[in-house]
């Protein structure tokens, strides 16, 4: 559950050690308006030529991943501004319907990652507004996830202990749902910085803030949500939340 280098071009700037967030939206483009493309939040909040791919090339990348790393799994979470029929339509196209998971997600019912693996259901896709079209494609933060605020302009609201009860207080979902995201980045507008991520995701304030959350939530964090994984601390940080040295 973790992100790798080996993750194909078009997946490496998604925010995430497991959750990944975009946007999928139709295309603007009269000429083009059937089709729908995957736009990256962090980069615009509407669709623009340097921040959008083709969905169906980031599943088919999706899917390639998938197969080229069979101990991998993979949870998306969709700023859905498609529909559920759409989306699903899409996933089924890539290929990837046949590895969704499709058990139980309540408290305490969740499978071993292991179990995922050798069951082949090694992606977990969820919606935040609409769900649905297919039963594998469920709302992420109506039972399943509890999650924090994910506004933040400033690294000193991140790394500043004094800030972390209210950068941890409840936001979107139940509390005592099965999973928890910790989101964990600086927004700027129109692109995200660096720079900002070198200093959140240093090891030092981002498990100190993973562990806070922890204590203020009494919650482990199940999804760490952050830009530029591969800047700082987070594979070591996740290791350190998993107990692996």
């Amino acid at each position: 559950m973790r992100s790798r280098s080996s993750l194909p071009c078009s997946l490496r700037s998604i925010r995430s050690w497991i959750s990944t967030t975009r946007l999928a939206l139709p295309s603007m483009s009269p000429s083009r308006r059937s089709r729908t493309w995957y736009c990256q939040r962090s980069w615009t909040r509407a669709p623009s030529a340097a921040g959008r791919s083709s969905w169906c090339s980031v599943l088919d990348d999706l899917h390639d991943f998938l197969i080229a790393n069979p101990g991998e799994v993979v949870v998306v979470i969709n700023q859905d501004y498609i529909t559920p029929q759409d989306f699903v339509g899409a996933v089924q196209k890539a290929g990837l319907a046949n590895l969704a998971y499709r058990g139980p997600t309540g408290q305490g019912q969740w499978p071993t990652l292991r179990q995922m693996i050798d069951r082949n259901q090694r992606v977990v896709f969820l919606a935040e507004n609409h769900a649905g079209a297919g039963p594998w494609y469920r709302l992420a933060y109506k039972a399943i996830t509890e999650e924090m605020p994910y506004a933040f302009a400033k690294p000193e609201q991140l790394a500043d202990p004094s800030h972390v009860a209210t950068t941890c207080r409840a936001n979107r979902g139940p509390a005592r749902a099965p999973m928890f995201l910790v989101n964990h980045w600086i927004t700027t507008d129109p692109l995200p910085l660096p720079s900002n991520a070198d200093n959140v995701n240093a090891y030092r304030p981002l498990m100190r803030r993973l562990r806070q959350c922890q204590r203020i939530r009494h919650h482990i964090p199940n999804l760490v949500a952050v830009n530029f994984y591969r800047r700082g601390d987070l594979l070591r940080a996740v290791n350190a939340l998993n107990g692996i040295t």
